[in-house]
């Protein structure tokens, strides 16, 4: 895809025109789009260790602003239930493996798998990793990403 910017310009037309550019690119650098996607198993190492296969789901809401992820489970055997914010947008390693941060500086990497990713990240002492699939069940602006997030979450508590 090519990304043309338009060089000049001080008119509130042409900066809408750079930030939809910019959005556009941003978009195109990141692994996962906004929006929810099936999550098949599951390997948690530390404290209450196990793994196995679950019906879950992953929201990703992925703006330049702000991006985070909420993992659940569908029903509630496996008690999966992991919200997560991320400190700087992914970038793209050497090793085609994207890297991030989250808010409290620990490491979050989706691992591009032939079938499809694994979401590896940490809270606390636990190691976590969550296979999904790579196209989303449904996609979504970065605010209704949020929405949808905000109300699994609430229908969880």
């Amino acid at each position: 895809m090519l990304l043309f910017v338009s060089c000049g310009g001080t008119t509130k037309d042409s900066n809408a025109d750079s930030a939809v550019v910019n959005e556009e690119a941003f978009s195109a650098s990141q692994p996962v789009e906004s929006g929810i996607y099936d999550a098949t198993r599951y390997d948690i190492q530390g404290p209450n260790a196990r793994k196995g296969k679950f019906d879950g789901r992953v929201i990703f809401t992925i703006s330049p602003e702000q991006s985070a992820f909420y993992v659940y489970e569908n029903g509630n055997r496996t008690k999966i239930d992991y919200k997560v914010i991320l400190g700087k947008p992914f970038e793209q390693g050497d090793s085609g493996i994207y890297r991030s941060v989250d808010v409290k500086g620990l490491p979050v990497t989706i691992v591009p798998d032939s079938a499809d990713y694994v979401l590896n990240f940490e809270k606390g002492e636990t190691k976590v990793a969550i296979g999904f699939d790579k196209k989303p069940r449904n996609t979504y602006s970065a605010v209704e990403a949020i929405e949808r997030m905000n109300e699994q979450i609430q229908k969880k508590k």
